[in-house]
């Protein structure tokens, strides 16, 4: 066999049986997103998270979700954002894929280079969780000044009104003579006179 034909049969082999992080785990993969309270750490769901990076664009997710992406050195970002909430970030870190390592052996340098070049020898983070926080309560909003007002006094109790009274009556009646006579006494005040 002829050298020439020899060397493209080796680069074949190699080609078929290198890139082994393509074949094994693929250019892409699943990253799952969640959020949780940062006061409570409780999960918090409805969150919308935006996925993003030179590489895999713009991707969106509401919490729990996950996301298929293409696989990268470059680190995403994930920005997240709830109504009552302040919006929280977090980074989906990439690392070098485990199966590349063994793609030097097998595949020697062209295997790794088939896997740099599909994005194969890096993986993601599987998951990302996002803290985000509740926002504090708004304080009360400022109402009319609650003016107190001094409770009247009682209006002052009337007086009695003095029940006017018929003049006293003299201890001894008097003298007839005095007051014009018997007759004119009593019909005028109904009494009688001493004679």
């Amino acid at each position: 066999m002829h050298w020439g034909v020899k060397a493209l049969a080796i680069v074949a082999i190699a080609l078929q049986a290198g890139a082994c992080a393509t074949i094994i785990e693929g250019s892409s993969q699943t990253v799952s997103v969640s959020t949780i309270d940062r006061n409570g750490g409780a999960e918090v769901a409805g969150a919308e998270c935006t996925l993003s990076s030179a590489t895999i664009g713009t991707h969106r997710v509401i919490t729990p979700g996950a996301a298929r992406l293409e696989k990268s050195k470059n680190a995403a970002t994930v920005s997240c954002t709830k109504e009552g909430y302040e919006a929280g970030t977090a980074t989906i870190a990439s690392h070098f894929a485990a199966a590349t390592a063994g793609n030097l052996l097998i595949g020697g340098l062209i295997g790794v280079g088939i896997d740099a070049a599909s994005g194969a020898a890096n993986k993601y983070d599987d998951k990302v969780v996002v803290t985000i926080a509740k926002k504090p309560e708004p304080p009360p909003a400022p109402g009319k000044r609650m003016v107190r007002r001094e409770a009247a006094p009682p209006a002052p109790k009337p007086m009695p009104t003095a029940v006017q009274s018929a003049p006293p009556k003299p201890a001894k009646p008097p003298k007839c003579k005095d007051v014009g006579g018997y007759e004119a006494y009593k019909a005028k005040t109904g009494e009688i006179c001493e004679i």
